[in-house]
């Protein structure tokens, strides 16, 4: 708490006061809008923070967008120093992980502007702490916990997609006797679990439907989402090569 607080210190101390530029200022003209789209791909993050800059931010949604950032950057800080204390079984180097992650150039720069990385590292840090607790007693509720938790970390950022093998792979090393992952029980459970993750997206892809000249079959929909969630189309001007 001590570490996690000393950051929010210093994320409000240098916090963005207002609009900025590029996708900050896209959250930041989004965040109190009504209607949805595709293309706002953040759906757990734009309902946390719809909710929470309309409590406390209604005429100056950019800055509380801003705060919202703050208060996620400190609680993943709070986070890391508690893992990293439980791993190392030491409160000095829990600290010290927190303090470099807190004060590192990267993650402050993510921590005062309106951005979803530092909710994101949260729920990852959520995530690892959830496997913790699985690892040191294997029961199916916490395995559920955790599948809970990495569902809803989708509704975020898709690139939760990527700790799918190294969270699997710990799974099978913690787990006393592996088949059990593998039992039809389970199976459902992290089945419903993916699906539930998934339907955070439904609106977003419902609001194809209704584009001007926008497409008329569900496959074409799907493919509309789909190109507009991940952004190809900027993705692909990115990767162009300098002139």
């Amino acid at each position: 708490m001590a570490i996690a607080t000393l950051a929010f210190w210093a994320y409000t101390r240098t916090l963005l006061p207002g609009v900025d530029l590029g996708d900050t200022g896209g959250f930041q003209a989004a965040v109190l809008w009504p209607e949805v789209s595709a293309r706002q791909a953040y759906p757990l993050y734009y309902d946390l923070a719809r909710s929470f800059v309309g409590a406390v931010s209604v005429a100056n949604p950019a800055r509380g967008l801003n705060l919202f950032s703050a208060i996620a950057g400190a609680a993943a800080v709070g986070l890391l120093t508690f893992l990293c204390a439980l791993v190392a079984d030491s409160l000095a180097a829990g600290a010290a992980a927190g303090l470099l992650l807190a004060f590192s150039y990267t993650f402050w720069s993510q921590a005062i502007i309106a951005e979803v990385y530092t909710l994101h590292l949260a729920i990852v840090l959520a995530c690892c702490l959830a496997l913790y607790a699985y690892a040191a007693r294997p029961t199916r509720v916490r395995l559920a916990l955790f599948f809970a938790v990495y569902a809803l970390g989708f509704g975020n950022h898709l690139s939760m997609i990527l700790l799918l093998v190294p969270f699997t792979v710990f799974l099978l090393q913690v787990t006393p006797d592996r088949r059990a992952l593998f039992t039809p029980a389970v199976i459902g459970m992290a089945a419903a679990m993916a699906a539930a993750g998934a339907l955070q997206y439904w609106p977003n892809m419902v609001s194809t439907a209704h584009l001007l000249n926008g497409p008329a079959t569900w496959s074409d929909r799907l493919a509309t989402f789909w190109f507009d969630t991940t952004k190809a189309d900027w993705r692909g001007r990115c990767s162009c090569p300098k002139q």
